[in-house]
Parts: structure tokens; C-alpha cells; sequence
């Protein structure tokens, strides 16, 4: 019974794993995609907010996209097969914009916006379906979809392919109606793990933070180093520099990230603290088995462990059944 309990939190830590990292490769791909075809649109970077009318709260989409017209397009990534339950009220949220912010959180005078919900093309028809009949007919024109399929030419080490097709509505930008037909992205895993990439937006879970720092950044700092020893502020420093930049002048990082992760990393005996902001490491960096997936079994016990958990798991997956979501 304990084993299944741990199988259950280890699924559900390599699922928030996946989809985080996805979401990191849509937003990347457009931006490649935009750049490389030199198309008339600007891109905000990640945690750009808008203003949600009636509620005076601020969210960040995953992406925003603007032409010299200021005409908007609020893009949001959903990489999961099912989706969760603050799906629809988030939708809907969006598209009752009230004001797109700046970088200091000034509302920016737009002309018009539209909303392109990005999804996996495994769950489109239910998806299209259910949001189609929520959503009121006076916003259905603001309202797009566009599936995305994802494929690796080698599992786990070589090229993975996304393929974007825009399927409903169109948006109110025509360049990125354009671009979104049909346009095939192509990432190179060896680029990414050389620190060329974005790596980091808004809340990463732990496990994706503690995988980065296991497999790339730890080692980079002791490499050299005859004690295993390392500082917060030299992790820091390489996470700023290297995995969270958008732009040469933009960093998206914050400190508690890294404090869950360093927090985790002692807990499981990976890490000691020697004295403040000071650690050590005391487990072999070369492990055998694919990273993450020893993270998450390892934090899966730890959950067990704090939580005391036995008999049955507080923590079940976020997801929910397709059939029962849409209310059949």
C-alpha cells in the first residue's frame, strides 16, 4: 500500500515536471518563431500582467504578443491532457481584460485585444467543446485555439519537434494567424543543457529547480574545487546569469525558489549546511538512473515522511478525469 502511495506522488512530481518544461518550450518556440521569421511583432516577456476587469487582480499569461497598433494577443499554454478545475475561470478571466501592464505595472493604452489558448491536440475536441458552450457569444471572436503536438527524434537526449496549428477563430494579429498554421519548431537538447535557453518563469516545482542544479549548475561550481563545497549566492549567481534571462537586460528569478530546492536537497541528505548561505555536498552527483526521476522518488518519501502518511495520500494528482470535468 505505501509503495502504491509513493508510485501515485512520484507520477504526479514527474507530470508538474513535464508540463513545466513544455510550457518553458512553447513559449520559447514562439519567440523563436516570431524572431527568426522576422515578423512585426513584439514580444513580452514572462510575467508581463494584465488587469482582470471586475476583479482588480493582475495575472500573468504565459505570453503577450502586440503590433505597432498595440492590438494584443494574451497567449496560455495548457500542456496537460485534461484540464484542471481553475481552467475555465481562468479562460474566462482572460477574456475579460481590463488593461495590459508594463514592466513597472502602469496599465498601457491598448486598441484590442484576443486570447489564443495553446493546447495539447490529444485533448482538443473535449477542450473546444466545453469552452466553446462556457464561453458567451459576444467574446467567442476574441477567443482562439491551437493545438500543438510534440515529438523527440531520441528519447530523453536529441531533437524535439513542436507542431502548431491554429484551429478555431482566428487571432487578431493576421502575422500570427500565419505563423501559427502549421510551423514546426525545433529544439536542440544540447543547446538547451549549454545555458543558451530560458529556464525559468513563474513558480517552477521544486523537483524542476533541484534537477537543474543537480545535473548542471552544482557541478560547474565544484568542479574545481577540492572540498564539495559551494555557497546559495554562487547558485544564485549562475541561475541569474544563465537559466532565468529572457532578454540581455531582463531576469525573471526569485529567492524563494531556490530556498525550497536548497531546503529539500538537506532534507534528503544531498546537501549538508556547513554555515550560513554555506552547503556541501555529500552524495554522488553521478547517478546512474535519470535524474529526475530519483528527485521525485526521493521527494515522494520525503512527503510520505512529513506527512505521515500510511494508509492513503493527501496528495493526489491535480488533474481530473476529462469525462467527469466536462460533466457527462
Amino acid at each position: 500500500m505505501l509503495e502504491n502511495q509513493i508510485e501515485e506522488i512520484i507520477e504526479r512530481l514527474l507530470d508538474e515536471f513535464n508540463r513545466y518544461r513544455i510550457n518553458l518550450d512553447i513559449i520559447l518556440a514562439i519567440r523563436f518563431l516570431i524572431k527568426s521569421n522576422n515578423l512585426n511583432i513584439n514580444i513580452c516577456p514572462p510575467e508581463r500582467k494584465v488587469n482582470i476587469a471586475k476583479k482588480s487582480i493582475n495575472k500573468p499569461p504565459d505570453i503577450i504578443l502586440y503590433d505597432s497598433d498595440h492590438n494584443f494577443v494574451i497567449n496560455e499554454v495548457k500542456s496537460s491532457i485534461s484540464p484542471s478545475k481553475g481552467f475555465l475561470e481562468q479562460i474566462l478571466d482572460y477574456l475579460n481584460i481590463e488593461s495590459i501592464l508594463d514592466d513597472d505595472g502602469n496599465p498601457i493604452t491598448h486598441n484590442d485585444y484576443s486570447l489564443n489558448l495553446i493546447i495539447n491536440i490529444e485533448s482538443y475536441k473535449d477542450t473546444r467543446d466545453y469552452l466553446l458552450a462556457a464561453i458567451d457569444i459576444n467574446q467567442k471572436n476574441k477567443f482562439s485555439i491551437t493545438t500543438f503536438t510534440r515529438s523527440e527524434s531520441i528519447p530523453k537526449r536529441g531533437t524535439i519537434y513542436y507542431l502548431f496549428e491554429l484551429r478555431d477563430n482566428r487571432t487578431i494579429l493576421t502575422e500570427y494567424n500565419n505563423l501559427l498554421n502549421s510551423l514546426t519548431k525545433v529544439f536542440s537538447i544540447d543547446k538547451l543543457l549549454e545555458g543558451e535557453q530560458l529556464y525559468f518563469t513563474s513558480d517552477p516545482p521544486v523537483q524542476y529547480t533541484i534537477t537543474l542544479m543537480w545535473s548542471l549548475i552544482i557541478p560547474s561550481i565544484i568542479q574545481n574545487k577540492k572540498e564539495q563545497e559551494f555557497s546559495f549566492d554562487e547558485v544564485q549567481g549562475i541561475i541569474r546569469e544563465y537559466y532565468c534571462r529572457w532578454d540581455h537586460d531582463i531576469v525573471f528569478f526569485r529567492k524563494k525558489w531556490l530556498r525550497k530546492a536548497f531546503s529539500k536537497l538537506s532534507k534528503i541528505k544531498w546537501i549538508r549546511q556547513t554555515s550560513y548561505n554555506n552547503y556541501k555536498v555529500i552524495k554522488t552527483l553521478n547517478l546512474q538512473k535519470n535524474v529526475t526521476e530519483i528527485i521525485s522518488e526521493k521527494l515522494a518519501r520525503l512527503e510520505i515522511e512529513e506527512n505521515g502518511l500510511e494508509e492513503e495520500t493527501k496528495s493526489k494528482p491535480t488533474q481530473i478525469n476529462l469525462t467527469k470535468f466536462l460533466g457527462d
